[in-house]
């Protein structure tokens, strides 16, 4: 990328992602082993995250939970688990 630049002055990053990931529609930037990831899987704030599962029906609220996309790592997470909103049906 940085001899583009200086070539061309300009970095025609949407290429070179293209041809870096064999024209697959990828949106992982790399990958990292888990010896690499492991000091920062078991921070705090993932072990004990800040606001709780049970909240998250209370901020997603009103069908929203149906515009999620399941592609989407963390709206996977929370279309995998349902009951969070069933508290909030039953209250309406």
């Amino acid at each position: 990328m940085l001899y583009e630049f200086a070539k061309n002055g300009k970095i025609p990053y949407a290429s070179i992602i293209d041809i870096l990931t064999y024209y697959t529609k990828n949106d992982k930037a790399f990958a990292l082993s888990g010896l690499n990831t492991h000091p920062y899987m078991i921070c705090d704030e993932l072990i004990k995250p800040r606001i709780r599962k049970e909240e998250i029906g209370n901020i997603i609220s009103g069908g929203g939970q149906n515009y999620l996309s399941l592609e989407r790592i963390f709206d996977g997470i929370i279309l995998s688990n349902p009951e969070i909103f069933d508290e909030k049906l039953k209250e309406i």
